[in-house]
């Protein structure tokens, strides 16, 4: 099961004002504060959205985006170009979740048989499982989409984000 989270990665989103401070030159006195405004209501609003799409067998994964306490990230940053809001989470399965998982055969490195419990209580022995695969359901890309197409709209600047897939 080890070499399935191997790769994973941890994912995050970049909310960045730096591309559109030259269009606010005229005002910038009134830049850092609509910078911090911007990204930390862009934060917000992409953590409601992500949580509204999250599967919810446990909830451990929505609970976690953006809360630092709860395996989330949520980092406000000054840097010299702008502001910089990073919402994520650093849950382990976040990223099969997002981007899903390909179809492969499980077998066994030392032991000669798998042994898994069932939904249903039962327990089986077996040599390989084939197991399918899992699609990922893209609730984070979607997300961020959804939420920068509401905050171009209301504050009707234009492009000036990053998607970053740490």
């Amino acid at each position: 099961m080890r070499d399935i989270w191997e790769n994973d990665m941890q994912i995050s989103v970049k909310f960045d004002f730096s591309k559109t401070k030259r269009h606010l030159e005229g005002v910038k006195n009134a830049v850092p504060f609509v910078a911090r405004n911007y990204c930390i209501e862009s934060g917000m609003l992409f953590k409601r959205k992500y949580q509204e799409r999250c599967p919810r067998r446990t909830g451990r994964l929505a609970n976690s985006m953006g809360n630092p306490s709860a395996e989330g990230i949520w980092e406000e940053l000054m840097l010299p170009n702008g502001y910089v809001v990073i919402v994520g989470t650093k849950v382990p399965y976040a990223g099969v979740v997002e981007r899903g998982l390909a179809p492969r055969i499980i077998e066994p490195k030392k032991a000669k048989s798998i042994r898994f419990i069932t939904p249903g209580g039962n327990v089986v022995y077996t040599k390989k499982i084939s197991h399918p695969g899992y699609q990922g359901k893209w609730i984070m890309m979607n997300s961020f989409i959804e939420t920068n197409r509401e905050m171009l709209a209301k504050y009707n600047f234009g492009e000036f984000y990053k998607f970053v897939v740490k």
